[in-house]
């Protein structure tokens, strides 16, 4: 049905005024209200939003966020927008933002939701922001609050609760739950249970406290306690009840505080108000300021029998005689204060007078009220009486109340000072009773200590008053004698002394005789350390005890050196062994007839960590007759050993001889240790080793040193008799001693060409030694000519300078290798000389024939081999020619022109390397027909003299 005409107009215009008042009313709202579509454009905004983005609304229009606001802001509130179109239900959310138009900031909360058209399609979004920013700040005063209150309560330890009448409901706040330790989410409190956390002795009290307080309508304050998990807590709490207009209780509100820690700490203070109260040490509160004494328990004024309230008038130089004045307790004041806690002792006058020794500790406590000392004194009287008694314990002898060895040192320090400063002269005596123990042992311990004691005191009236007796223990007295003027004084006190000790005692009805030894050091004439003066007195008094007791004798500082010296030289040595400082070199033995290598012996040197390099006659004769001398001898035998061991393991086998000691020899055990240390290595090893011993009068028994060579040669071993012809009894040792090889000593060898009687000496040994078929080694060979005369004399072997010097391991056959194809000694028998029968003068033929050939071959080499000795009076035939050739020759007509023909020899070839030196060669070697004629000439005259000589 179709409206009237006068009706449609009405309406329409009903409809503009609804839509107008409508508009209007959205235009003044105070909310923020717009409209976009479905890709964030806006279709519509009121008044409020035109602010916010400082836009009207036709500039808004057909725009989105990102024209208005930074792009982390626009991409929050599309994504809001979103979320309210896909869920199609309204969404809430909360947001800061700032007006654009005053720059305001304002916390909103917005509401979006979608819009649709007739058909119901999602055409947009509609938004309507709420300024909530007052209601915002209030609710954050309102969390704030109760986050003070909670805080308060959490410090405070108090905790609220309220107990609902009507609902039977027990309310608490955090800190009650914090108090009960308990959790929120797992316990509901009520006052059942609540009273069954309160302490068993304490339930009735609190329950009648709060049922007393209903009923009189008052409030209650009461203290208990709780047991929680088995723990005591003290809480104080208090309540009050609400009522309704009728009377009747509707609720009751109340407070409950943890007090543990005050009340404890409240027990605790009485406690040690009752310890100061009753400490036997006084305890004082003086100002530090002024000194005066503001505070002090019963022991402090009773010990110094005073009362409290006198106590209370004193200043602190009243009580101490330590301090005088305040000056004097203000200069102490930042001494005590810097050593806070740490004991001094000081001493307090008793009201009677009396000195009363005190300990005292003090604290320094800085309070408001001022500063001040906590002091506690303790009497420490009998603790000074024990330590006088035990110092005078501690330094006197406690039988005869003597000085002991502790003061006689600090006495004995102070005695060396003086002589210094005064140059007098110190003596210090060790005195040892002679008979005394046969009498302790005859009457008893109890007579003994009584001898001792009357023995110290006669001696201390025979001492001056300046001197010291002294007890180190036992029957053993030192005396100290000062001030002397000379050593005979000393003497003079030391024989008044024995006289003093030789007349009787009487000891309990017993008559009792002893006698002493006393020895005696001078200082400064010793002038050692108070320790060492005492050492040698107590040597030198032994010494007096050897000579037959009863007598005294004084320390020789110079033979003590010695024998320090000594020692100090063994203790060296020995740590030379342990630290492996010694090292064996090896000298050649060759046979003279071929020039082969026979053996080699071991020879010990020293490598001395400050002395360096050591040989044998450095230390040798310091261990002669000491242990380290077998010590030394098993150390060398090992390492010949495992070096023996090492040649034949690089193909060589070399013979060692190894050099035994007397006093090793001797040695019971000597056989087994050789026979155990040559298990180590193979069986053939013994065949290899050769022992030296030499002949000395310090082998005693020589029957027992034979027996155990035989069972060393039983081995394998050979013995060498070392040195032969300077010892004791030569031809002995030879007999009766299982000697396989002879060695002649080196000083009748490298005489022999000068000294007549050397040489008959070494003839005299080879030819003992041909005779029972000994082979003989000569030592000391220095030369070849020496090597001739030896071997025309019969000598198989020789070792020498001349032939090598003493060498490590690792040298020998290298040096062995160059002797064997270039040295004259390989081919010595070839090089003899028979043109007489007189060694000597073979030897001297030959040594001229040698030089001879030896000025030839430096001209023939254009002068590139070494220069041959020029001068007459140092060749070996000058040696032979003034000693053995004078002895023997010189009474001969001939012998006389061979010092002339010598001197012509020598002068003409000095002549001839002149020449040659300064480039006339060919001119020097023009005159070696005449050399040789000059040369011809000696040696016939040597010869002739020889055969004159037959």
């Amino acid at each position: 049905m179709n409206s009237s005409p006068v009706v449609q107009p009405q309406i329409i215009k009903r409809l503009e005024n609804e839509r107008s008042f409508l508009k209007t009313l959205i235009q003044h709202l105070p909310d923020l209200i717009w409209m976009k579509d479905q890709d964030g454009v806006y279709l519509a905004c009121n008044k409020e939003f035109e602010l916010l983005f400082g836009a009207t609304e036709e500039e808004i229009l057909g725009k989105t966020d990102y024209d208005f606001v930074e792009k982390e802001l626009a991409d929050f509130f599309r994504a809001h927008d979103k979320n309210a179109m896909a869920r199609q239900v309204p969404t809430v959310n909360e947001e800061w933002v700032t007006y654009a138009s005053d720059g305001r900031e304002v916390f909103l909360e917005t509401t979006k939701t979608a819009i649709h058209d007739d058909e119901g399609a999602i055409i947009g979004v509609l938004g309507i922001a709420h300024d909530i920013t007052e209601r915002n700040r209030q609710a954050e005063q309102l969390f704030s609050s109760e986050k003070r209150l909670k805080t308060a309560q959490h410090l405070s330890k108090v905790g609220s609760w309220e107990l609902d009448f009507g609902k039977d409901q027990l309310f608490w706040s955090e800190q009650v739950y914090a108090i009960f330790e308990l959790e929120p989410a797992e316990f509901s409190p009520s006052y059942a249970s609540f009273l069954e956390m309160v302490h068993p002795d304490d339930r009735a009290l609190v329950h009648d406290a709060y049922h007393q307080s209903v009923d009189e309508g008052e409030a209650y304050q009461i203290s208990h306690r709780l047991l929680i998990n088995g723990k005591v807590k003290y809480v104080e709490e208090q309540g009050e009840a609400v009522y309704a207009i009728d009377g009747s209780p509707i609720r009751f509100v109340g407070t409950i505080q943890d007090v543990t820690e005050r009340v404890l700490y409240e027990m605790k203070l009485d406690r040690l108000e009752s310890m100061v109260d009753h400490s036997p040490d006084g305890i004082f509160i003086v100002d530090a300021d002024t000194a005066k004494i503001v505070d002090a328990n019963f022991a402090a004024y009773n010990n110094l029998g005073y009362t409290e309230e006198e106590m209370k008038q004193f200043y602190v130089w009243d009580v101490s005689t330590a301090i005088d004045d305040l000056g004097s307790w203000l200069a102490r004041v930042p001494g005590i204060i810097a050593e806070n806690g740490v004991p001094f002792e000081d001493r307090h006058q008793h009201k009677d007078g009396h000195i009363i020794p005190i300990e005292i500790t003090a604290s320094y406590i800085q309070e408001s009220d001022g500063n001040f000392f906590l002091t506690t004194s303790r009497d420490i009287s009998e603790r000074k009486q024990a330590e006088k008694k035990m110092q005078h314990m501690a330094y006197h002898d406690l039988l005869t109340n003597l000085p002991n060895r502790v003061l006689l040192s600090d006495r004995l320090h102070q005695a060396i000072s003086m002589a210094d400063r005064t140059e007098d002269i110190l003596t210090i005596c060790y005195l040892d009773l002679d008979e005394f123990k046969p009498i302790n042992d005859r009457y008893g311990h109890e007579i003994g200590d009584a001898l001792l004691i009357e023995f110290s005191r006669r001696l201390e009236k025979e001492l001056r008053d300046t001197d010291t007796l002294a007890r180190l223990g036992g029957d053993e007295f030192i005396l100290m004698l000062t001030g002397l003027d000379s050593i005979y004084q000393a003497e003079e006190i030391i024989q008044r002394v024995l006289h003093t000790i030789e007349e009787p005692f009487e000891i309990e009805k017993q008559r009792l005789r002893v006698s002493g030894s006393i020895g005696a050091t001078i200082y400064p004439h010793d002038r050692s350390d108070p320790d060492t003066l005492i050492r040698h007195a107590d040597q030198a008094m032994y010494k007096a005890k050897q000579a037959g007791k009863n007598q005294y004798c004084l320390f020789d500082p110079v033979e003590d050196q010695k024998v320090h010296a000594y020692r100090n030289a063994l203790n060296e040595f020995e740590q030379a062994i342990s630290e492996n400082q010694l090292t064996l070199y090896y000298q050649p033995r060759i046979n003279l007839q071929d020039g082969t290598l026979a053996s080699v012996e071991a020879l010990v040197r020293w490598n001395h960590p400050t002395k360096g390099f050591l040989q044998p006659g450095k230390f040798l004769p310091l261990i002669e007759g000491s242990p380290l001398e077998v010590a030394l001898d098993e150390w060398v035998l090992k390492t010949a050993l495992d070096q023996h061991i090492c040649w034949r393991e690089e193909g060589q086998t070399l013979p060692i001889s190894v050099n035994i000691s007397p006093r090793n020899v001797q040695q019971k055990n000597f056989c087994d240790h050789v026979h155990t240390l040559l298990e180590e290595y193979p069986k053939d090893v013994p065949n290899n080793l050769e022992l030296e011993v030499v002949e000395t009068g310090a082998i005693g028994n020589t029957s027992q040193v034979a027996e155990l060579m035989e069972s060393c040669t039983r081995l394998g071993i050979q013995f060498s008799l070392d040195d032969f012809g300077t010892g004791y009894s030569s031809l002995t040792y030879f007999h009766r001693l299982p000697i396989s090889i002879l060695k002649i000593d080196r000083n009748f060898v490298c005489d022999m060409l000068k000294n007549p009687q050397d040489q008959d000496i070494v003839e005299g040994v080879i030819r003992l030694a041909q005779a029972i078929n000994r082979p003989v080694v000569a030592e000391g060979v220095e030369s070849i000519e020496l090597g001739i005369m030896l071997l025309q004399l019969g000598c198989q072997y020789a070792q020498g300078y001349g032939i090598a010097k003493p060498m490590p391991a690792d040298q020998i056959f290298p040096w062995y290798e160059k002797f064997s194809r270039k040295s004259s000694w390989t081919t010595l028998q070839n090089q003899q000389f028979s043109q007489t029968r007189a060694y000597d003068l073979n030897v001297a033929i030959f040594t001229h024939q040698i030089w001879l050939e030896k000025i030839k071959d430096y001209l023939h080499s254009n002068m590139q081999r070494k220069q041959p000795l020029l001068d007459g009076e140092d060749c070996q035939f000058s040696c032979w020619q003034t000693g053995i050739g004078q002895y023997r020759y010189g009474s001969h007509s001939l012998f006389k022109s061979l010092r002339k023909i010598h001197t012509d020899v020598h002068e003409h070839a000095s002549k001839m390397v002149n020449l040659a030196n300064k480039g006339q060669l060919d001119k020097a070697l023009s005159m070696i027909e005449e050399l040789d004629e000059k040369g011809t000439e000696l040696i016939y005259i040597l010869t002739k003299i020889a055969q004159d000589n037959d």
